[in-house]
């Protein structure tokens, strides 16, 4: 821990801001005045990854923020890979990890720097992630996937059934602090001296899973993980993959599950997670049927909501099949 000293040490501390965009579009401009504009004393140096995009945000940023570092990939890269080319560029300090259609509210940057360097135990923290309309987003089950975990999740846990057993379920309450076991890398604040240590991301995971395996290679090297409710960011829900395929983010999601669990567990466990998958998305199935007849002989206007379950359903059992995967979006 003799870094983690050095970087308590620093009197105004560096946090360098990763943002890497693909075609996010002037939602770009906000995220980047919000992290300008609330620097709370600190020292930042702001890298934008920029994936080729083609709806002139890059130029953005080239014109109207001429301190920022601006990076071209060439290529969408996806987010990890994207967020790796900043690494030569990261100061001693911390690394703020942050997705380009957030906002950062008022002194969230500085009380993220202030909690890491009141609490040397703590290697990464997080903040509370709050939509437009004024929701605030779950954390997710805090619980690291497995081929069974995945089947119970997929068949019966919407976000309705999982607030009704929020006290059975690794559920945390969003709108308290505490230490958990994964964050969200839409906005996820790391020490310089842990990514020296255990490495930036997992490049074999394009989107979806990164965060999560990296949570686990921080605790794994002794680090604790917090989420801070007090500090706050606006995030345009689905703003980052707003350009890709409406199907998109179910398949990379199952890609990026399979990966994941196949890293931790081997191919074997891969395969039940495949299983796991069709047995689901048939059990949803048979729970969603009767509901989409019962909506088009009433004409509810919910038709449309189970029209769209079920053909998630249908998705996840082509890709298990082997039958669809994810194509990089361009």
């Amino acid at each position: 821990m003799e870094q983690v000293q050095a970087d308590l040490a620093v009197p105004r501390p560096m946090v360098t801001v990763v943002i890497v965009n693909w075609n996010s579009g002037t939602m770009l401009r906000p995220c980047l005045r919000a992290v300008t504009r609330e620097n709370g004393g600190l020292q930042i140096r702001i890298v934008v990854v920029d994936n080729k995009s083609k709806d002139g945000s890059a130029e953005l940023v080239a014109r109207e923020f001429s301190e920022v570092t601006l990076l071209r990939s060439g290529a969408n890269l996806g987010f990890g890979r994207g967020n790796n080319l900043a690494q030569e560029y990261a100061s001693p300090g911390y690394v703020l990890f942050l997705n380009p259609d957030t906002e950062l509210r008022e002194n969230a940057l500085r009380r993220m720097v202030d909690f890491l360097a009141a609490h040397p135990d703590a290697g990464a923290v997080g903040c509370r992630m709050v939509f437009p309309d004024g929701e605030v987003a779950d954390q997710n089950l805090q619980w690291f996937p497995s081929p069974l975990k995945e089947f119970v999740r997929l068949a019966f846990l919407s976000e309705g059934v999982i607030r009704l057993l929020k006290g059975v379920l690794p559920w945390n309450d969003p709108t308290k602090s505490g230490y958990v076991d994964k964050l969200y890398g839409g906005c996820l604040m790391v020490r310089s001296s842990v990514l020296d240590r255990i490495g930036w991301f997992d490049e074999r995971f394009f989107m979806y899973g990164e965060d999560v395996d990296l949570s686990r290679r921080i605790r794994e090297a002794g680090w604790q993980l917090y989420y801070l409710s007090e500090a706050e960011v606006m995030h345009a829900k689905g703003g980052v993959t707003k350009g890709a395929s409406s199907q998109f983010s179910i398949l990379m999601s199952c890609e990026s599950m399979a990966k994941l669990i196949e890293k931790y567990q081997g191919r074997a466990a891969g395969f039940r997670y495949r299983l796991a998958v069709v047995a689901a998305s048939l059990i949803r199935l048979g729970l969603l049927i009767p509901f989409r007849l019962l909506s088009v002989a009433r004409a509810s206007n919910c038709k449309g909501k189970y029209r769209e379950a079920m053909a998630s359903c249908l998705l996840r059992i082509q890709w298990a099949w082997g039958l669809r995967k994810a194509s990089t979006p361009v």
